[in-house]
């Protein structure tokens, strides 16, 4: 669905050329998941919106869904740009206009019908959850509504194609842990792909399927969700997912002191990667549930790795989910009780 081909971006500045991005190469599967991780100034920011061509590359190719953007003319692009959604981190809606008013603004542009766009509006306010709120204004709203409005107005156009920019960056953890649940139903019921930059790992464990880590404009890293936490082979994913060299035990306290305070600790486990990677995406799929994948610890007795998770929610939903994954044969053992 996406493919970046040896993309290079150079920005011309007074102090000289500044490289942004060097030979990133990355392909997401249509209707799949992906995050892009890094710190300020890996690059993120650029490579998304090279995506649509906010910016243009210095040299390679942008395809989406077949299309090569990069060849496209400015009418031809306009058009294109329709298949592609894209949310911001700071909303980036028109404080003038309501809430229905903003996510009729594109439907505006392409002077769709009055009637079309009441339709589509009212579609969208549903499924985002707004209802009751199509009059009120962005200074009414809380920064959770605000990204919803900014989701609605993405998909108003029925794209193939959202880009979430740091969408969540600006909320709590509980508006985030919302808004993460609504982007994953919309791409299950949508089968809409999602490409997010993020510099949360919390964000990547609760959504992606697969992720890349991107450092100093190049892509050092880039596998599933549950290679890369299990394995890191970079330092600076090491850094974000906690995992660092040292013996057992220290690093066992460490893994454990990233879990928030209320947390119950489980370890989870299986005779194969592919089992323990199946049962590893079915929890994090559980929208009723808050997971976040701390890294691996080796026990005492024999050398077998097990996933060290810190899961949040009700009792019922964590016993329903464990009991689950054990009927898949793979084991989850229990760490401690918060009840």
């Amino acid at each position: 669905m996406i493919q970046l081909s040896n993309i290079e971006k150079t920005f011309r500045t007074a102090r000289g050329p500044v490289q942004a991005l060097t030979r990133v190469n990355l392909k997401v599967q249509e209707g799949e998941v992906f995050g892009i991780i890094g710190y300020s100034g890996a690059g993120k920011s650029t490579l998304i919106r090279l995506i649509n061509l906010l910016e243009k590359p210095t040299s390679g190719t942008i395809t989406i869904d077949g299309h090569d953007l990069t060849k496209l003319n400015e009418r031809q692009l306009r058009k294109e740009r329709r298949n592609i959604g894209m949310i911001f981190q700071h909303f980036n809606l028109l404080w003038s206009r309501t809430v229905a008013e903003n996510i009729a603004l594109p439907l505006e542009l392409t002077n769709t019908k009055k009637s079309q766009r009441e339709s589509r509006i009212a579609e969208l306010i549903k499924m985002v959850g707004l209802e009751g709120k199509e009059s009120a204004y962005p200074a009414q709203l809380s920064g959770g509504q605000k990204q919803r409005v900014g989701i609605a107005r993405a998909l108003v156009n029925n794209p193939k194609v959202l880009l979430c920019d740091e969408a969540t960056s600006a909320l709590d953890p509980k508006t985030t842990d919302s808004i993460l649940s609504l982007l994953s139903s919309i791409n299950q019921s949508l089968g809409i792909t999602i490409l997010l930059i993020t510099h949360e790992m919390s964000v990547i464990q609760k959504i992606c399927r697969r992720v890349a880590v991107l450092d100093q404009g190049c892509i050092v890293e880039e596998g599933s969700v549950t290679e890369v936490f299990q394995h890191p082979k970079q330092q600076i994913t090491k850094e974000f997912i906690g995992s660092s060299d040292g013996d057992q035990e220290q690093k066992a306290m460490r893994l454990r002191d990233l879990a928030p305070k209320r947390a119950t600790l489980v370890h989870l486990s299986a005779d194969n990667p592919q089992l323990l990677q199946k049962n590893l995406a079915r929890l994090l799929a559980n929208t009723n549930l808050s997971i976040k994948v701390l890294g691996t610890e080796r026990q005492d007795k024999g050398n077998q790795e097990k996933t060290l998770l810190a899961v949040e929610g009700t009792i019922h939903v964590m016993n329903d989910a464990f009991a689950a994954i054990r009927s898949e044969h793979a084991a989850i053992e229990v760490l401690n009780s918060n009840e």
